[in-house]
């Protein structure tokens, strides 16, 4: 059983499409988008697209080295105080462990979570306030470098 999923650009934009719906019935209002870079950067980019224009921090957190998971570093921080008290939309593109959101929903506790996949099977340690999918397959994003 192959357990990868090869997620294409047309799903990402109709997921992408569902979350702005999700976030729009919500009524959440938010003064600022952060993306959690690298997945996030698209994600963010095209939720942003769907609402009024806004801020867009980045945060560079990352646990993997490709599909081996490390140690949690952060990269960059925005070039705000934090933690940050502006209501935030924070983007990636998946919660596996919830390790990387835990961080971020500290640097921005006025925030919720949006997200592509959700890894409920992992028992992460956040659960997103969007989501689009909940998987246990390993997923290959159309924005991420094939090395087969």
């Amino acid at each position: 059983m192959n357990n990868k999923l090869y997620y294409k650009w047309q799903d990402f934009e109709k997921d992408c499409k569902f979350l702005a719906n999700q976030i729009e019935k919500d009524g959440f209002k938010y003064e600022m988008v952060v993306a959690i870079t690298r997945g996030g950067l698209f994600v963010s980019g095209l939720i942003a697209q769907f609402f009024k224009p806004c801020a867009i921090e980045t945060v560079s957190l990352s646990s993997y080295k490709g599909d081996k998971r490390k140690k949690l570093i952060i990269f960059k921080g925005i070039d705000k105080k934090l933690p940050c008290e502006k209501s935030a939309l924070i983007c990636d593109d998946i919660i596996d462990t919830g390790e990387t959101m835990r961080v971020a929903k500290k640097l921005f506790p006025n925030s919720k979570i949006v997200v592509l996949h959700y890894k409920s099977k992992n028992k992460p340690i956040i659960k997103p306030d969007y989501y689009c999918r909940d998987t246990d397959k390993w997923i290959v994003y159309p924005w991420e470098v094939n090395e087969k």
